[in-house]
């Protein structure tokens, strides 16, 4: 939980490896099993490793966009919009395939009470990085209205794997 002047917002920070990778798809349902309180006020942002229509670029082309629709599912049951500038590019790759991987998934909450929120992607700062900085900034509208839940948990049924595989201590 972030607490501003404004009122108070979750802040989750996500990273899914490739989807080449063995451990995709344990990353993709510990993400995918998080539930945000209904009517939080709450950002999901990060790395995802996922392409899709509805942030790739439109010189990606048509893909196997097969890995990315149980993370669009997941936003949709969450309300989560991705907020990202449409089709901008955080993703350079050496073959010169650039794609969008970095999003800012805002809940529909925050947006009716932040409408002037903003994403601006800069390849200009120090790094050897192949991803751009995304910055996400917002102005309230007026002042936020508390939650009326938790924060965000696991889903009770999968705390308990969730913890053991990603929690060692």
């Amino acid at each position: 939980n972030i607490a501003t002047t404004a009122g108070t917002f979750n802040l989750l920070n996500a990273y899914l490896p490739p989807s080449t990778s063995p451990t995709t798809q344990e990353g993709l349902n510990a993400i995918c099993s998080i539930q945000l309180p209904a009517l939080s006020n709450s950002a999901v942002v990060g790395d995802f490793n996922r392409h899709h229509p509805d942030w790739s670029p439109p010189t990606f082309g048509q893909r196997d966009f097969t890995h990315s629709h149980h993370l669009v599912a997941w936003c949709a049951e969450q309300g989560l919009s991705c907020v990202n500038p449409p089709g901008v590019i955080t993703h350079t790759w050496h073959e010169g395939r650039d794609s969008t991987l970095d999003l800012v998934l805002v809940s529909d909450h925050f947006l009716d009470s932040f409408p002037d929120e903003e994403v601006q992607v800069s390849w200009d700062w120090p790094s050897a990085s192949d991803h751009a900085l995304l910055t996400w900034s917002y102005s309230p509208l007026s002042t936020l209205t508390p939650d009326p839940l938790s924060p965000p948990r696991i889903d009770p049924s999968k705390e308990e794997e969730y913890t053991r595989r990603w929690n060692p201590l």
